[in-house]
């Protein structure tokens, strides 16, 4: 279970709720607890191009995110299976088990966190859509665009 997106502990949307400024709080105090909220969030990075994956991890990190990195599918399977996480971004073109084959598995898993999907592949994304995943990028992309992604899947 997630403690981000609050399938362990059962936050789900109304912890965003509960980071909201309450009458009377310093702001510094929201300020930690958003940062305390990322700081659980863990995240898989499924990317076998080392530039992109440098660029995503580095990115996310400095966001405060904690992350994982697969460079293959199989790795991959290893590291959903192992343990929880709170996203999955996830290329479509990769080593020994591409990722169209991950989306079928986590949905045979049930799987509930969200997965944003990056990839060069073009004409893909109402495919990517209805196999489950939260969001869709086009390689090249822009950083920003993908953390507006990734806070909108954690519902930030």
């Amino acid at each position: 279970m997630s403690i981000c997106t609050g399938q362990r502990f059962n936050f789900g949307k109304s912890l965003a709720w509960k980071l909201r400024r309450q009458p009377g709080q310093n702001s510094s105090c929201l300020l930690y607890r958003r940062i305390w909220y990322f700081l659980m969030c863990l995240i898989l990075i499924v990317e076998d191009e080392q530039r992109v994956v440098a660029f995503v991890d580095k990115g996310l990190r400095r966001n405060g995110f904690r992350t994982r990195v697969a460079i293959d599918g199989e790795q991959a399977l290893q590291e959903l299976r192992s343990q929880p996480f709170d996203l999955i971004i996830l290329d479509l073109g990769l080593p020994k088990v591409d990722g169209w084959a991950i989306l079928q598995e986590l949905q045979r898993l049930g799987n509930q966190g969200p997965v944003i999907v990056v990839t060069a592949e073009i004409d893909v994304r109402d495919a990517v859509l209805q196999t489950g995943a939260h969001d869709y990028l086009a390689k090249p992309f822009r950083f920003q665009d993908l953390l507006t992604s990734i806070q909108a899947a954690l519902s930030l």
